[in-house]
């Protein structure tokens, strides 16, 4: 199965699921590719949640941030400065109007970022490029995908629109606009017997032992 099928797989889950409770709205999706990067099972699969009340954790976290962020900056959103901060770094890589980017600040050492304003092919395949890169480019055998979404708009993902259109209706609500955003993360060779995740990621802060600068480099994003 592609790429594309899953996240496919992932929209019509997210509308069956809310058919049978209306109240869940706030979607995410996750793909632990092999055991050292959490899965359960060998075969690749991935999981789709459905939250009540409010976005998972992390996503709602900086839901919360980016939204302090736009009241500090009026005029401003935290994920377009997030992308062009990136873009101006020669760090990204865009299709159409998404943007695939080597994290400036990582969690580990090979971690790409994916925003867009629409679900569309453009977002996917800047998806796409980030896995390729990460598997091809950087010898990837286990890994992280997430993608965190919009709240779910009349139980289906929110329709494609321009990004004014978006960020206009979330003035409507008092909200901040959100965007669609991949998280990918290399988590190191199926062989290693060595933990990539230690007491300094967990309640410290993150080791960097790679350049994003280097990783853009290499992959001919930087002119």
């Amino acid at each position: 199965m592609k790429l594309f099928d899953v996240l496919e797989l992932c929209t019509q889950w997210f509308e069956i699921t809310h058919k049978n409770n209306p109240e869940a709205i706030y979607p995410i999706m996750n793909w632990n590719c092999r055991a050292r990067a959490g899965a359960s099972q060998h075969h690749g699969h991935s999981h789709m949640l459905l939250a009540e009340n409010f976005h998972y954790g992390q996503w709602e976290g900086l839901r919360r941030a980016a939204k302090l962020y736009s009241l500090e900056n009026p005029g401003f959103n935290y994920f377009d400065d997030l992308v062009s901060a990136h873009r101006n770094l020669g760090l990204a890589k865009t299709f159409g109007e998404a943007c695939v980017f080597a994290h400036l600040v990582p969690f580990c050492g090979y971690e790409f970022k994916v925003v867009s304003w629409n679900y569309d092919d453009n977002f996917k395949l800047a998806i796409s490029e980030a896995v390729k890169a990460l598997i091809h480019t950087f010898g990837s055998e286990c890994f992280n995908l997430c993608i965190h979404f919009p709240p779910l708009q009349n139980g289906k993902l929110r329709e494609s629109a321009t990004v004014a259109e978006i960020k206009n209706r979330s003035l409507e609500t008092s909200d901040v606009a959100m965007p669609f955003m991949a998280h990918l993360v290399d988590r190191g060779g199926v062989t290693s017997s060595s933990s990539d995740v230690c007491g300094m990621r967990i309640y410290g802060s993150a080791i960097v032992n790679e350049d994003p600068f280097s990783i853009a480099q290499q992959l001919g994003w930087q002119t």
